[in-house]
């Protein structure tokens, strides 16, 4: 995978934060996950690297795929912590 390449500009490269370990561990678990053949490390480095590399189409297309599922699965995550508990407006549970 290329950093994009600006041509306009000079030739400089778009800065892009790079991902959290969070991330690469959850889409490699995901992966794992997926049935088929396992994509390889080397794959994986290319894969969530700014420099450029080669990988088979398949390989990207599957950690493409979990690392969707995976980005979407913590988007959820944050959400559903993200929120206050304990609102004096919820419901709660009280013994009798």
């Amino acid at each position: 995978m290329c950093a994009d390449f600006d041509f306009e500009g000079q030739g400089t490269f778009r800065r892009i934060p790079p991902p959290t370990e969070q991330l690469i561990d959850r889409s490699r678990e995901v992966e794992s996950k997926l049935p088929g053949t396992p994509v390889p490390d080397d794959a994986w480095r290319v894969f969530f690297s700014v420099s450029c590399g080669v990988m088979d189409m398949g390989h990207f297309t599957r950690m493409f795929e979990a690392r969707r599922i995976a980005l979407s699965y913590m988007a959820v995550q944050r959400a559903r912590f993200a929120r206050r508990h304990g609102s004096a407006t919820g419901f709660r549970c009280v013994a009798d």
